[in-house]
């Protein structure tokens, strides 16, 4: 069984138009030396422009992309490529990982990474293997695409369950 790790609506998104003329996303730009639209959109600077904007409780978060980015591609199941996984943003962009990407450990380097990835389409190593690419993709056709025989979502407004009775029952669907 080939296994697919999605984070789902994640809050990954360079700087909305709406808001590339508000103060704080103009200064944090002119700091990183790009246009305001060509930087990634985060609370921790741009919190007062966010709140300008529809879902704006859902908005500007790249830091848990980053954290749950490096969880999984430090795992053993990925590093062996048994779980491909895919990062799907509230905007319906899917970001697809290549094989046994190492994403950078410092977290400005992976801003630079992603701020390129959604201005360029694709990332490729210097061999030209395929390490990133983003594409317009709602989050039902991913999973169509995927052809999952199994799919096992987690919400904060779910029912609470032990993640060993999950795997148990996804398990038992083989």
């Amino acid at each position: 069984m080939s296994t697919s790790i999605i984070l789902a609506e994640s809050s990954l998104e360079t700087v909305p138009m709406e808001i590339a003329d508000h103060p704080a996303v103009v200064k944090h730009a002119r700091r990183k030396g790009k246009r305001p639209t060509e930087i990634l959109l985060d609370r921790s600077y741009h919190h007062r422009a966010i709140l300008k904007l529809e879902n704006s409780a859902k908005r500007g978060r790249p830091d848990i992309v980053y954290h749950v980015l490096l969880d999984v591609t430090s795992s053993p199941l990925y590093r062996n490529n048994e779980v491909k996984f895919y990062i799907h943003t509230i905007n319906d962009y899917v970001i697809e990982l290549g094989e046994k990407v190492r994403p950078p450990r410092a977290y400005h380097r992976f801003e630079g990474l992603f701020e390129k990835l959604f201005k360029v389409g694709e990332i490729r190593s210097a061999s030209g293997e395929l390490l990133l690419r983003v594409k317009r993709m709602r989050f039902d056709e991913l999973v169509s695409n995927l052809k999952l025989d199994v799919v096992v979502g987690f919400s904060r407004m779910g029912e609470r369950r032990a993640l060993r009775d999950i795997v148990a029952e996804s398990l038992s669907f083989e």
